[in-house]
């Protein structure tokens, strides 16, 4: 009788062990985190799309959508933020200092912080569309650091605008400003 408890007792376990993700007892320890991020035009009608971040064992993976971009010209992207650890905000119109009708990258740190980790290489298709797939390792994510703290106090940043300002009689690409801007949002632990 004591064998067949101790040989259910042992098929118990490794069935909780099977089920139970890795670290369950200890809060938080083996938990997925999701995170998501709609993008809204910054400097560049109509640039739009979305950033969908899940947090795993140190890992973060990044899904990244965005249209409206130029064909044939360099775009970046980021995830931005305060060391400090200040909630990022959307910049609107009121961060362009100089009134030249762009809201310029330095301008737009004021209200997104700055670029902590970047998430490249972007290649833009056809259509100004971009689609990007990472997974982040601990050590690329570093800035982040508690992760599930910081992210969902950080933003999304596309760079690369053409842009015709109001004091400039000719178009012009800028690298450096932001095309779009999504603040992350924590959707659900999972």
């Amino acid at each position: 009788m004591k064998l067949k408890l101790v040989l259910v007792c042992v098929l118990v376990v490794v069935a909780l062990a099977m089920v139970l993700p890795a670290g369950a007892g200890a809060k938080g320890a083996g938990s997925a985190y999701v995170y998501d991020a709609k993008l809204t035009q910054t400097n560049a009608p109509p640039v739009s799309g979305t950033c969908h971040f899940v947090t795993v064992k140190g890992r973060l993976i990044v899904q990244l959508h965005v249209l409206g971009l130029r064909d044939n010209k360099p775009h970046t992207a980021a995830i931005t933020g305060f060391t400090s650890g200040q909630p990022a905000r959307l910049p609107t119109p009121a961060y362009d200092a100089n009134k030249d009708g762009l809201i310029s990258g330095a301008e737009a740190a004021v209200a997104v912080g700055a670029p902590l980790v970047w998430l490249e290489p972007i290649e833009v298709k056809s259509n100004g569309r971009i689609i990007f797939h990472a997974t982040l390792s601990h050590a690329d994510i570093m800035a982040l650091d508690p992760i599930n703290i910081m992210l969902g106090k950080c933003a999304v940043v596309v760079y690369g605008v053409m842009q015709q300002p109001t004091y400039y009689a000719l178009p012009f690409y800028d690298p450096t400003a932001p095309a779009a801007c999504g603040l992350i949002r924590a959707k659900k632990a999972i």
